[in-house]
């Protein structure tokens, strides 16, 4: 890989040595210990990104409360749907009919038809969600995914911006969900549509979490917990649209859902509140 042209003329040991350069700053803004923060640069050499003005992006990116926040909102999500199933499933047994599955449940302070309070919920949280990643949480400022005219790296991506877009990406298929589910109720859809498209949504949350590039290697333990735990969810909930009458399938996308926001809790906790545990930059 050395000597490989990576951006505008810079190459892979000119990154080395400004990596080198810098790293004595790096340590005391970081307050890293001894060789704490080389995994960053080394990091960053593994999959490089840009800033607009040609310098090499080697900050790590996310944030503790954007780790936690997902686990509180799961969390609650859980919550909701283990009362709302477990309640219909015995009422079910009390009218003597077969229990049947779907993808939201209702708040009962609302009366057991107010299912579609949580389609509703979905619709607006999802583009709340994208505002947030490009643009609420950035001090106003819109994360463009492309360099302006007139900057060096005019045309090219930000390299800083570009996971904000990876993750506004998970929120399109919520929306979707709750609006299947509202046509659901005027809409003659085949059964099961409606755990489909959740299921599908959790999908594409677990192959965003599996699939994208991690800083150290403990960030890559705690995402592929997230991505086993959405999964699950995801299996959960498309399980269900083939055998709706089976209770044991909703509970397990309720406790698929509980342990992806343990995981949410976790991935804050480990990765950014600076446990010696679970500091792997010095092995």
């Amino acid at each position: 890989m050395n000597g490989m042209d990576m951006s505008n003329g810079l190459t892979v040991d000119m990154v080395r040595t400004l990596a080198t350069d810098e790293l004595p700053a790096m340590r005391e803004e970081l307050n890293c210990k001894e060789e704490g923060c080389d995994s960053i640069f080394e990091s960053f050499l593994d999959h490089p990104t840009w800033f607009c003005n040609n310098q090499p992006n080697v900050w790590p990116g996310g944030s503790w409360i954007g780790h936690f926040l997902p686990g509180l909102l799961f969390s609650l999500w859980a919550t909701h749907w283990m009362i709302g199933i477990f309640r219909t499933y015995f009422e079910s047994r009390l009218r003597g009919v077969p229990y049947m599955s779907r993808a939201a449940q209702p708040f009962f302070l609302f009366g057991p038809n107010s299912w579609y309070l949580e389609s509703i919920v979905k619709l607006i949280l999802a583009p709340f969600g994208i505002a947030m990643e490009l643009y609420l949480a950035h001090g106003g400022h819109y994360r463009r995914l492309m360099c302006a005219e007139g900057e060096l790296r005019a045309g090219h991506l930000v390299g800083n911006h570009i996971n904000n877009f990876q993750h506004a990406s998970m929120y399109p298929a919520f929306f979707v969900s709750g609006l299947v589910d509202l046509l659901g109720a005027r809409v003659d859809f085949p059964r099961g549509v409606q755990q489909i498209c959740l299921g599908m949504a959790f999908l594409i949350d677990a192959l965003l979490m599996g699939l994208h590039k991690k800083h150290t290697p403990v960030d890559l333990l705690v995402h592929e917990q997230l991505f086993y735990a959405m999964a699950a969810t995801a299996l959960f909930a498309m399980a269900e649209a083939g055998w709706p009458n089976n209770v044991l399938l909703s509970a397990g996308r309720v406790a698929a859902a509980y342990l992806q926001s343990m995981w949410f809790f976790a991935s804050a906790r480990i990765i950014f509140e600076g446990y010696p545990a679970w500091d792997d930059s010095n092995g």
